[in-house]
Formats: structure tokens, C-alpha cells, sequence
């Protein structure tokens, strides 16, 4: 497996889904919106970045699920991390709001989600990662990659292959006591997510 690295300024947000889906066939897609503590409790620190997400993608939306490491990102706060059925309607959707992917994070107008990953059900690893807030993305595949703005980047593999949970669904849920009020799982297979070398293990 390789691994590349895309220019998140530059690189046509439509042009690696679109590889993402005809080369992996990749079906799900997970995206982030950062949370804050408010009196014992999370809630989204941008309301508008979560209610612009359910706008968007609101009828493919799986799950809504309060975590603190989803692929890219580790974090001691949480991240309310949406899992979403992947097809072309989210492809065009996406690449129509946010053609490049420094504009998925809450500081724009409007505030996207952030930390685009697209992955195939059941596969081993996640194809495309981001941390979008900092302008990072990245492919893993065995696949050849002829997307502009995107480099072979292969001492970056190791720390990429560590980067995300050895999951189901590639994240872990947050520990925690308090949830987020807007959280609410629709399936099972959104709940379902173990430590990094432990037993898978349902929802608390």
C-alpha cells in the first residue's frame, strides 16, 4: 500500500471523491463537528456547522455518533462524527459546497464539517483521510493515483496507518458520562466501535 498526499488548497474536492468511488468503490463517509462543554455537557462549538451538515447530507445520514478519535484525529475534547452513505448525490453535493478541502471546517461561510474520510464498508483501512482544519489529506491505496495536486508521500504511510482506530468504523467513541444532545444513532452498524486493540463492543 501506498500512501499520498493531496494539496488540500489545491486539489479538486470532485476529483478525489470521484477517484475514491470508481477505484475503491468506497460506500460510507465520515465527517466531524467539534464539540465544547456547556454545563456538563457537549454541544457543537459552531450550531451552524451542524445544522448547514444535517442541511446537506440530512436524508444519507446514518448516525451522529460523540467520539474522541475518528481517522486523522485524536482529541482529550470529542467531536460529534456523522456517518454518511456515500453515492453520487453526496459526490456532487460535496464538490458543489466545497471544491477545495480547506474550505470544510467551521471558519468558512457557510461552516462546513470538517475531516472528510471515505471508506468502504468492511475494508481494512480508510482510502481518503483529512484533519481539514490544518490543511491535511491524505490516500491510502494500491491503487495508481493520477489526480492533480496529488504526490506520492510514502514516509508519511507509518504514521498514517496510525492515525485511525482499527474499528469497524475506523473511529472510537467518546468515554465519557455526558453525550451530546444531538447525538442520536439510527444503526447498529453506526454504534459499533472498539479500542484500537481491543474487542469490538456495542454502545453503551
Amino acid at each position: 500500500m501506498s500512501c499520498y498526499r493531496i494539496s488540500a488548497r489545491n486539489a479538486g474536492v470532485g476529483s478525489v471523491l470521484r477517484w475514491c468511488q470508481v477505484t475503491h468503490q468506497v460506500d460510507r463517509m465520515l465527517v466531524a463537528v467539534r464539540q465544547e462543554r456547556w454545563r456538563g455537557n457537549w454541544r457543537p462549538i459552531s450550531p451552524q456547522q451542524h445544522s448547514t451538515t444535517l442541511e446537506l447530507f440530512g436524508e444519507f445520514v446514518i448516525s451522529e455518533t460523540l467520539c474522541s478519535w475518528w481517522p486523522g484525529t485524536m482529541t482529550e475534547g470529542a467531536g460529534l462524527v456523522f456517518l454518511i452513505h456515500f453515492n453520487d448525490s453526496v459526490r456532487e453535493i460535496a464538490s458543489r459546497v466545497g471544491p477545495r478541502l480547506v474550505a470544510w471546517e467551521r471558519g468558512q461561510n457557510p461552516p462546513l464539517p470538517e475531516d472528510i474520510c471515505l471508506f468502504k464498508l468492511g475494508a481494512s483501512h480508510p482510502i481518503l483521510l483529512s484533519v481539514t482544519h490544518e490543511g491535511d489529506a491524505w490516500l491510502l491505496t494500491n491503487k495508481r493515483v493520477g489526480i492533480a495536486h496529488v504526490s506520492k508521500a510514502e514516509h508519511e504511510l507509518d504514521d498514517i496507518m496510525l492515525s485511525f482506530c482499527r474499528a469497524k468504523l475506523f473511529c472510537r467513541r467518546w468515554r465519557g458520562r455526558k453525550r451530546s444532545p444531538t447525538a442520536n444513532a439510527r444503526r447498529p452498524e453506526a454504534t459499533m466501535c472498539r479500542d484500537p486493540f481491543g474487542a469490538l463492543a456495542p454502545p453503551e
